[in-house]
């Protein structure tokens, strides 16, 4: 299964970006992918990134890696969240 990540530090930039890989297990997700991260100063680099999020405690961990960049940004995620595939509407 495929999904997609942004996110935005101020030190890091802003990274939109495909999932390539998704597992579920229970509440939680394992995501791999990649794509632009565009930096505080507008240039922008390749970067992958590994996902863990544990949907019973909203405490995620993203590792982001490319060429001159290697970081994790770990905390929780506030609002909602929903793990599992979305239900199509009836038609």
């Amino acid at each position: 299964s495929r999904g997609h990540l942004r996110f935005w530090t101020e030190d890091d930039g802003f990274y939109n970006g495909v999932s390539r890989r998704v597992e579920i297990n229970g509440q939680h997700v394992h995501a791999e992918g990649g794509g632009p991260l565009t930096r505080p100063d507008g240039t922008r680099v390749r970067v992958r990134f590994t996902l863990d999020l544990d949907g019973d405690t909203d405490r995620v961990t993203v590792k982001v890696t490319g060429e001159g960049i290697d970081y994790t940004l770990t905390g929780t995620v506030e609002g909602r969240v929903f793990v599992g595939k979305l239900e199509q509407p009836a038609s």
